[in-house]
């Protein structure tokens, strides 16, 4: 009971400091932060006389920061509008959107350097206001926007499932190692890992992106899995 109301007051105290600070802002502006660090960071390869490669990657790092911010921002504000399919599946489209054109921009900086720098500050710029003025169906105009996405439905779809996967697979390691620790054996531990892990990463889907969408999903795996069990030869 104690340690609980130790963590529970660190919790309020680390919560209280952030918006004293004005660190805390609503979740469906998480994206204004890197995007002024986009925006900081474009300025200061631009106003180096002699920009080199490793302040390219460092920027192009910077910029790809923003994927997730985007993609939670259009959960947050569909969520907050009852979470309508169409609805939903309009912001994520716009987020994926603008992700693309981001990463359009942070890929020709091997190319122009100064240019493409100049390009993702712009871009950066517009995403913060659009953001700060709850344009979230207009955080790029459309002629900033790709008229088709760089990045493929399957190659998106292994992301989205790489990354539930890879927390899921944390987050049942470490139960496991905190339950090895009081005795419970590894013959039950293993074969309970296998079942939780894959319920993990159905939970996380369904939690970033609905229902329907973490099912179309893991579905998708089941054909790299074999149909059966293996035959004997003739």
């Amino acid at each position: 009971m104690a340690a609980g109301a130790v963590l529970v007051g660190n919790a309020l105290r680390i919560y209280v400091g952030e918006v004293r600070g004005g660190e805390h802002i609503d979740r469906c502006y998480g994206p204004l932060y890197p995007a002024m660090a986009l925006l900081s960071a474009s300025a200061e390869l631009v106003a180096l006389a002699d920009s080199r490669y490793t302040d390219a990657v460092k920027l192009r790092k910077t910029a790809a920061e923003l994927g997730l911010p985007l993609r939670r921002t259009a959960t947050y504000a569909a969520s907050e509008f009852g979470n309508r399919k169409d609805l939903r599946a309009g912001l994520h489209e716009h987020a994926e959107c603008v992700e693309t054109a981001i990463a359009q921009a942070a890929d020709a900086l091997l190319v122009d350097r100064d240019g493409a720098a100049k390009k993702l500050g712009g871009l950066a710029a517009a995403i913060a206001n659009n953001v700060a003025a709850d344009q979230f169906m207009h955080i790029l105009p459309a002629s900033e926007l790709p008229a088709d996405a760089v990045i493929e439905p399957d190659r998106l779809d292994g992301r989205r499932l790489a990354k539930a996967c890879f927390w899921s697979a944390s987050a049942v390691s470490a139960v496991s190692v905190l339950l090895g620790r009081f005795g419970i054996s590894a013959t039950i531990l293993i074969p309970t890992a296998f079942l939780a892990w894959p319920i993990g990463a159905y939970l996380l889907l369904c939690r970033s992106y609905g229902l329907s969408e973490a099912t179309r999903l893991t579905r998708s795996i089941r054909s790299f899995l074999p149909s059966g069990p293996p035959q004997p030869p003739a």
